[in-house]
């Protein structure tokens, strides 16, 4: 066996993928913390996933907003998920105003699983703003829509293929396994 041409993946030879994820409260976290878990099952082997996570309400305090504007600036994926019965707050979209213009080169995916769409043909505010967040901020939109009022995946809306299906994604919720200044 020949180990100087085999390559050989280490902690410190893996990609890092960035995460941010954002999120409105324990619902939604659950719903946010299922997607992570699924990424960390898919992923965790060949990159090393970097997560950040903010709930929106923390965003509010300046010196807060400016490490997460950093964080989502780096991300590869943005996890969306709010409370569809809201509206975007002002404070949020300030937000995302103060760091869209920064992530000028930088591709990523932003994944919306907010899930406030009441058929297919509605779209709801928060839905229309995380679409333009994604146009300007250089991401992928990927949200979780009904097929048949069932069932459901994930559909790179820009382009219309599938992804993965959601309900494997969401299907499946957990405790938190720990508590920190984010989660």
């Amino acid at each position: 066996m020949n180990t100087a041409t085999e390559e050989q993946l280490t902690p410190e030879s893996r990609d890092v993928c960035t995460i941010v994820v954002l999120y409105d409260g324990d619902m939604t976290r659950t719903r946010a913390l299922a997607a992570c878990d699924y990424l960390v099952n898919q992923f965790w082997q060949d990159l090393e996933l970097e997560f950040h996570w903010w709930r929106t309400d923390f965003l509010c305090d300046t010196a807060l907003a400016t490490v997460a504007s950093t964080n989502a600036v780096a991300s590869d994926f943005l996890i969306v998920c709010l409370d569809s019965h809201r509206e975007i707050s002002r404070a949020l979209e300030s937000w995302f105003e103060s760091w869209l213009a920064n992530r000028s080169g930088h591709e990523g995916a932003l994944v919306d699983l907010t899930n406030a769409r009441r058929s297919q043909t509605e779209l709801t505010q928060i839905e229309i703003f995380l679409r333009e967040v994604s146009q300007r901020g250089n991401f992928d939109y990927l949200t979780a829509i009904p097929d048949d009022g069932k069932t459901s995946r994930i559909v790179n809306n820009s382009e219309g293929e599938n992804y993965r299906g959601i309900d494997d994604i969401l299907g499946e919720t957990r405790p938190p396994s720990h508590f920190g200044l984010n989660e």
